[in-house]
């Protein structure tokens, strides 16, 4: 049974709220104060990176770009939130991006080509060009142990892949601030 009124009189007038508690139906026909449930921000913790990392490597390497978090109650989620840029060192090559930690593998495109990314990106004509690029995932690590959430990309074919400016520095390119932020979703 749905609740469609709410009928405040339904609470004695010598009920009294504490801070962080809200009205909840108990029943089809009481209502309590009691404390906020799931949904609240915990906590949030984040990383800057304002350098620029290059690779050649076709197998995913870690950036210099993580952050640490530890959840309290195993119940936690723990929302990741990514913003970079990346760009390829030539036209037509494939820079991808993933995060790692947690249970984030699962965060990734479907098997296809051999290396699934999280998000990928095709290098345009232009070496001084940069793409930014976000990431959003929402973790279920299952721990009170401390979680580390680390930014990782690679140059799938060959070339070149940067993170947090253009491949190459001209006097009309600027460089990207990036940044790894995690919150904790309390249960």
């Amino acid at each position: 049974m749905a609740i469609t009124t709410l009928n405040l009189r339904a609470l004695n007038r010598s009920d009294t709220a504490s801070s962080g508690q809200v009205i909840t139906a108990t029943s089809a026909t009481a209502m309590d104060f009691q404390a906020a449930g799931g949904g609240k921000i915990g906590q949030v913790v984040s990383s800057l990176k304002t350098d620029i990392e290059t690779t050649t490597s076709t197998s995913y390497v870690t950036t210099n770009l993580s952050v640490a978090i530890t959840p309290v109650a195993t119940s936690s989620k723990i929302l990741i939130l990514v913003a970079a840029a990346l760009n390829s060192k030539n036209s037509g090559h494939q820079t991808m991006a993933i995060i790692d930690g947690g249970n984030c593998a699962t965060y990734i495109g479907d098997a296809a080509t051999g290396i699934e990314a999280a998000m990928a990106h095709i290098g345009t004509y232009d070496v001084k060009d940069q793409h930014p690029f976000t990431l959003m995932y929402l973790d279920s690590p299952s721990t009170t142990s401390q979680v580390t959430y680390s930014l990782h990309y690679l140059a799938k074919s060959g070339g070149g892949a940067v993170i947090g400016g253009p491949w190459t520095q001209s006097s009309v390119t600027g460089n990207d601030a990036s940044t790894i932020t995690a919150m904790e979703v309390l249960a």
